[in-house]
């Protein structure tokens, strides 16, 4: 299914799976979470933007169309959903489809909720890597991106693992963090780890699920 969304007088045309929660939100014009997104791009930041946890690009395709970013890369791992993103990277970014992990090097995709493919994450089993099944997994670090300005991350409370992997990238650029916490227990585990690099969260929280930045 192709949705029409309309920002600041553009209109993006992205494709999203038939009933998808995300889908049913693109479908009123308008891109999802577009809280988040419109304080994002009120911070009028140049660099690259990773989004993590990508969907169908939703946050990607906001990024490279409305934001002045060199380079957009967006990462997911659900095979359901890949073929709708990588449909979606003509709008202006790059996909890697893989999930972004601290310590694994592969595993599965649990996608068990109907209607809510932005539900689904990755969980580590023990013989994933004898029987090489599931997906790969890689740190942020690994890829060496410079010039990194936003990190957006919703990977269904494995926000920590992703952030864990990308110390270096957090102590040479310093990007701007979006990140989901399900939990005030997370909100606070992500502000503990967050803080020795110099990070601290605005009050603002965002989005249904509760979304915040830190700066």
């Amino acid at each position: 299914m192709i949705c029409s969304v309309h920002y600041d007088g553009v209109c993006t045309q992205l494709a999203s799976p038939v009933g998808d929660h995300i889908t049913k939100t693109l479908l009123t014009g308008v891109f999802y979470e577009k809280d988040l997104l419109a304080a994002i791009h009120k911070l009028d930041l140049p660099g690259i933007y990773l989004d993590v946890g990508a969907h169908v690009g939703n946050h990607a395709a906001f990024f490279a169309v409305h934001c002045p970013a060199s380079r957009v890369i967006a990462f997911e791992p659900n095979p359901e959903i890949l073929p709708y993103l990588r449909a979606n990277a003509g709008i202006g970014f790059d996909v890697r489809g893989v999930a972004v992990h601290d310590q694994w090097k592969r595993a599965l995709v649990d996608d068990a909720t109907p209607g809510n493919h932005g539900m689904a994450h990755v969980v580590s089993a023990p013989d994933v890597l004898i029987h090489d099944e599931g997906v790969p997994c890689a740190g942020i670090d690994d890829f060496d991106f410079q010039d990194v300005a936003v990190i957006k991350i919703d990977v269904e409370r494995c926000e920590l693992p992703v952030l864990r992997s990308a110390r270096k990238t957090l102590e040479r650029d310093r990007p701007v963090i979006a990140a989901e916490a399900q939990t005030d227990e997370l909100r606070d585990e992500i502000d503990e780890f967050l803080s020795p690099f110099g990070y601290a969260r605005v009050p603002t929280r965002y989005c249904a699920t509760p979304t915040y930045l830190w700066v």
